[in-house]
């Protein structure tokens, strides 16, 4: 049965992408690390088969991708360890009703897409609702800023898990060898 839970985790998703993004940025130029590009995508369910999948990409200087991959450990420490702030979250949401507010404008009602719908929810878990149905549900909801922060923290610790990772075998977070000089 669908439920609210796969609209709030794709919206907290969103979110996360923006802060992530926008905390790197912030954090690179703190540093003096040049950065020229920072992207962060998710492919989710509702992108079809395979797993959710998260990929991060930045473009630095060749001689700054050391410097580059411990101000993103950093970030990512941080994200992981406390979430972000009220008034981060507030700009993000801003960001994704726009978002969804594109998407709508463009939304096409036949039933061949309500059918892939019904296919990605029963394989792949993603939400039936449609993006004019989503965009209305949080507009019309207002949770209190620590309920919101509290789902934010919960959503991006379980995604980063810093310790977590690095007991994984101390694995690297980042391969420079397939990063075309970071």
């Amino acid at each position: 049965m669908n439920t609210v839970q796969k609209a709030v985790y794709d919206k907290t998703i969103y979110e996360l992408r923006v802060i992530l993004c926008q905390k790197i940025r912030m954090w690179m130029e703190s540093f003096s690390v040049p950065v020229a590009d920072v992207e962060l995508n998710h492919r989710s369910s509702l992108d079809g088969r395979g797993p959710e999948m998260f990929s991060l990409r930045m473009s630095v200087a060749p001689g700054e991708a050391a410097r580059a991959e411990n101000v993103l450990r950093d970030v990512l420490a941080e994200t992981d360890a406390i979430g972000a702030s009220a008034a981060d979250l507030k700009l993000a949401e801003s960001e994704y009703f726009d978002y969804l507010s594109l998407l709508a404008s463009h939304e096409e009602r036949s039933n061949e897409n309500y059918m892939k719908r019904c296919i990605s929810a029963y394989l792949y878990n993603a939400s039936l609702s449609s993006v004019k149905d989503r965009l209305s549900f949080f507009r019309s909801k207002v949770l209190p800023d620590n309920v919101r922060e509290d789902v934010f923290s919960g959503v991006a610790s379980a995604l980063i898990d810093i310790n977590h990772s690095a007991a994984m075998g101390g694995r690297r977070y980042l391969d420079l060898s397939d990063t075309l000089s970071f």
